[in-house]
């Protein structure tokens, strides 16, 4: 995901703008990242070897949910 709401502060933060802000803010925050559209619970992943982004584990019926990937989807 490329964005995720932060419930400290009510705002919906972009990964790129949120790995930009200092350790201690990020700690502060890091924790009360939710979904956008199921308030799932999220993180921020950043590295290195990647872009920013936000994860979820995003109930069934969440519009952002990825789809699923198959080996028969795939060979289609």
């Amino acid at each position: 995901m490329k964005r995720a709401k932060s419930l400290l502060d009510g705002h919906d933060w972009d990964a790129q703008e949120f790995s930009q802000k200092d350790d201690q803010w990020q700690n502060r925050h890091r924790k009360m990242l939710v979904c956008l559209s199921c308030n799932a619970p999220a993180v921020h992943r950043a590295g290195s070897q990647r872009k920013p982004s936000f994860a979820a584990q995003h109930h069934d019926d969440c519009r952002l949910r990825p789809a699923k990937w198959s080996a028969f989807r795939f060979l289609q």
